[in-house]
């Protein structure tokens, strides 16, 4: 499938950011937001999701890629809440006139006059209000959890293309630690791991791949839309992070994922260089982690055997 051009849109970088009471709250200076084009920068975005494992980890990836700017499930209000952020988000991140409350002001209006009035108290009552504050932490943990398990499934939809023998054992292992996810999608839910076997898992990994793509961007959510260029060429659009993020991971834009070559990891990444071995450093780190456990093990084994 052919890609349009992602290299045009613009996100903001967040190094003033900091987390109180599990949000991550937001600068309110202009000097601590940073534009960039994600789109120059893919693979080391969908790196730097998958090593999301701690607090830690989010307020790393945040101060240098900027916040989802999303939610990932909730009622109808917490979706309305979370377009209008990603909305509200986006026209400040875009334009240098006005403050953040009076593009907010701009853009609550506009809904009001197309959609009535909102419920601020039901707003409110999301911990998600629409204000410059960010989003929970828990909610990007959440959604670097998913971002894995997608790569998970194009993984192993592409090793039963290569050794369906591997990828049958791979399956049932993969399945086990998973199997609620697949529930809406097999009536007999407990009996997933051992009635299945290679095309059985193919199909059920597919059909969830397949789900997974129709989830993406839903009517209420934030999403991906056309725009066409002064030189009148067409653009592809977002209005979160997440969405940007998705959208490369679901269309398999990415190269295929690859196991880490540290035995005491071996979780699966997206490489992003020709030739990658081991799990991408974290943000601000030049070197792999488990690159350099690795790395160290094989020279005490080393030195170990030249001892004896």
């Amino acid at each position: 499938m052919k890609r349009l051009p992602v290299s045009s849109w613009e996100w903001l970088s967040e190094p003033g950011i900091k987390i109180e009471n599990g949000f991550l709250l937001r600068s309110n200076s202009d000097r601590d937001k940073k534009p960039y084009c994600p789109g120059n920068y893919v693979l080391e975005i969908i790196s730097s999701v998958q090593m999301i494992y701690s607090t830690e980890d989010v307020l790393r990836f945040v101060k240098n890629w900027g916040i989802l700017g999303s939610v990932l499930h909730g009622t109808r209000q917490t979706e309305i809440a979370s377009w209008l952020q990603g909305a509200i988000f986006y026209a400040y991140s875009t334009q240098s006139e006005n403050t953040y409350a009076e593009v907010a002001q701009r853009i609550i209006s506009d809904y009001t006059i197309f959609h009535g009035a909102l419920n601020v108290e039901k707003l409110a009552d999301t911990s998600l209000m629409v204000i410059p504050l960010g989003e929970k932490v828990a909610d990007v943990t959440e959604f670097a959890e998913r971002i894995r398990f997608i790569i998970n499934l194009r993984w192993l939809l592409k090793l039963f293309e290569e050794d369906p023998h591997l990828a049958d054992y791979e399956a049932k292992t993969w399945l086990e630690n998973n199997i609620s996810s697949f529930s809406k999608l097999h009536s007999h839910r407990g009996n997933l791991d051992h009635s299945l076997h290679n095309a059985a898992f193919k199909s059920l990994f597919s059909a969830k791949l397949t789900h997974e793509r129709e989830l993406f961007a839903p009517t209420g959510q934030n999403g991906a839309y056309l725009k066409i260029s002064v030189q009148g060429n067409p653009e592809l659009h977002f209005d979160s992070l997440s969405r940007f993020i998705e959208y490369n991971v679901l269309l398999e834009a990415t190269p295929s994922p690859v196991r880490c070559s540290d035995p005491k990891c071996q979780q699966l990444f997206v490489p992003a260089r020709e030739g990658q071995r081991y799990c991408p450093p974290l943000t601000g780190e030049k070197r792999s982690r488990c690159e350099q456990r690795h790395s160290q093990e094989l020279r005490r084994k080393k030195d170990g055997g030249s001892n004896r």
